[in-house]
Formats: structure tokens, C-alpha cells, sequence
């Protein structure tokens, strides 16, 4: 809207550059007050556009966190660590299968050498982990609790998947969910057993820990260790 003038002998509005008021016929003087009209509703507008930006940076910040990949926190470990490994679960199997007890510790550098064994031997044979598009999986044992960290590719897009659990050892294992995380956004409770039957899936073809769990008696988490007896 262009300025305005107003007559200061009745105070209706003129536009600026008149010389007399439209209303009365006074002569209009320039020196009086002038003011810029706001538009009807302009208010209402800005407040609108501004929601809107809100909205746009809210759904940025979420795409942003689902996709900007977390860090996995088990330590990682070396060739040496997977062979150990690959040595208690041996002895673990064979307790099993024949049916009598034993105990072994199992550390987070161990099994955490013996995955990033797996899944480098494994990359593009066809198995169910290269098939998901499984990069990393990882492990971190802290007290009473285990967090399973999984990296993932989907063609050009990089998705990490974080699950916290507390295990609990009764003629076999089973996981009390406490936090998925899918980046580094907690998902709600009602996809949490989607995504851990999604991860069960990189595990079904691993026998031996198959077969061990299901004789699992009882299982004691520290900090980065996992005490086994079947």
C-alpha cells in the first residue's frame, strides 16, 4: 500500500501526493503526519510462513538424525581376539551337544574381532549379512546389559541401528528391548521388535550360537565381558 496522509481537519485518509483531502476538500499539508497502511492480515501471514520454516527445520533435523550414523561403543578387536573367540565358542558347542556344563568368559574385543572377521570373509557371497547389506556389527557389554550395533548400506545411503537390552538366561535367551535407536533417533516402543527380528535375521545362519544359546542357563554381564554357562 502506498503512504498515506491524514487531513487534519476531518482525519480521513489521502493518498500522498494529493493536494486536497478527498473527504472535506481541506487543503492537504505535506508536513503532516504520514503513515504506511498495513495490509489486512499481514500479521496473520507472517505468523503462518514462520510455522511453516518451523516445520521444514523439524522435518530436516529428524531425516538428519536417522541418517547421520552413531559410533558403535564395544572396543573393537584384533585377528588374535577372533581366534580366542572362535576357541571358547568351540568348547561352548561341544558342552552343549554332549550335554554337561560349562563356563566361559567372552570378552567385547573378542567378539568383536570375530564379527569384523565374519563380515569381511563373508562381503558379497550371498549370505543373509551381505544380503542386508551388513557392514559392522558390534558389541558392547556393560552391567546386565548388552548394546548391538549394526551398520548398513542402502545403495548410496549409510543407516545405523542401535539396540539396548538386558539378556536374560532361562533355557535359552531372551532379550528384555529397553532402546532402539535407528542413527541417533530413538524409534518408539511399537518398532522395536520389527528391528530386532531384523537383526535376528544377520544371526539365523551362525549354528554354533544358535545352538548355544538355546542351551544358555546363564549368562552375567560386566563391563566389557560376557560370562557363558550352558
Amino acid at each position: 500500500m502506498p503512504p498515506i496522509v491524514k487531513c487534519k481537519t476531518c482525519g480521513s485518509e489521502n493518498i500522498l501526493g494529493q493536494l486536497f483531502c478527498k473527504q472535506c476538500g481541506a487543503r492537504l499539508k505535506m508536513g503532516g503526519t504520514v503513515e504506511q497502511k498495513k495490509p489486512k492480515g499481514s500479521g496473520l501471514r507472517i505468523v503462518k510462513t514462520l510455522l511453516r520454516i518451523a516445520v521444514l527445520l523439524a522435518c530436516i533435523a529428524l531425516v538428519g538424525g536417522l541418517l547421520w550414523p552413531a559410533q558403535p561403543s564395544g572396543e573393537f578387536g584384533s585377528e588374535r581376539h577372533a581366534d580366542v573367540y572362535e576357541e571358547k565358542i568351540g568348547r561352548l558347542e561341544q558342552a552343549a551337544r554332549e550335554g554337561y556344563s560349562t563356563v566361559e568368559e567372552i570378552a567385547e574385543t573378542q567378539i568383536n574381532g570375530y564379527f569384523a572377521r565374519l563380515v569381511t570373509r563373508n562381503s558379497g557371497e550371498g549370505d543373509s549379512a551381505s544380503q542386508l547389506g551388513i557392514g559392522e556389527i558390534n558389541f558392547a557389554f556393560r552391567q546386565d546389559t548388552v548394546i548391538v550395533f549394526v551398520l548398513a548400506r542402502r545403495g548410496p545411503l549409510t543407516l545405523t541401528y542401535e539396540l539396548t537390552a538386558a539378556p536374560v538366561a532361562d533355557k535359552g535367551l531372551q532379550l528384555n528391548v529397553q532402546q532402539v535407536r535407528l542413527g541417533r533417533i530413538p524409534l518408539p516402543g511399537f518398532l522395536h521388535q520389527r528391528i530386532l527380528q531384523r537383526m535376528s535375521v544377520v544371526f539365523s545362519q551362525m549354528d554354533a550360537e544358535q545352538l548355544i544359546l538355546r542351551h544358555l542357563q546363564k549368562i552375567k554381564l560386566d563391563d566389557k565381558r560376557a560370562i557363558l554357562t550352558t
